[in-house]
């Protein structure tokens, strides 16, 4: 019988999405975050005790240990070790299209995605037409969302920016 890779899931902010991935995964997950700030977590992350708080260090000392898993990224916000990128299968969903606009690779692209629409439409407040909203799943290298783009999914509508973080949430979750 062929044993099963362990499934390791990342995060540094919420881990908003975490358990909702994780159930359709049908998987029972390793958590680990190098966010210290439990207040800052998921509701539901919070009352985990499973998930292991380390630093960036010792989870990348934790990786290297393993011989065979599968890690997800969920806001990770530091850069995976190059030794680990190579000796693992490693995805990063990101919650920008970054076919369309290279620009949003790195912290904050719905932001920066709703910045650049209002500057080009000239609105301050309210609703920007939003020709793509979307997000990439791809493989993680040693660089902030470099890696090769194995999924792309994209949305337009009308958005203001509550819209367009409630919008892209769903789009991962399905994604994932």
């Amino acid at each position: 019988m062929m044993k099963r890779k362990g499934v390791y899931a990342l995060f540094s902010r919420s881990g908003k999405t975490v358990q909702i991935v994780q159930k359709s995964f049908n998987e029972n997950f390793i958590i680990l975050t190098n966010n210290k700030d439990v207040s800052s977590w998921d509701v539901t992350l919070q009352k985990d005790q499973s998930v292991v708080i380390l630093s960036h260090i010792e989870i990348m000392g934790e990786l290297r240990k393993q011989e065979d898993c599968i890690i997800l990224l969920f806001g990770y916000m530091r850069i995976i070790d190059s030794d680990i990128c190579e000796k693992h299968e490693i995805y990063n969903l990101h919650p920008g299209d970054m076919v369309a606009y290279p620009e949003l690779r790195g912290k904050d692209p719905l932001e920066k995605y709703y910045n650049k629409l209002q500057k080009v439409s000239n609105y301050r407040r309210g609703k920007v037409k939003s020709t793509v909203i979307g997000s990439v799943i791809h493989r993680v290298i040693a660089e902030v969302d470099a890696g090769e783009i194995l999924f792309r999914k994209t949305t337009s509508s009308l958005y203001d920016l509550q819209e367009m973080y409630k919008k892209s949430e769903a789009l991962n979750i399905w994604m994932w």
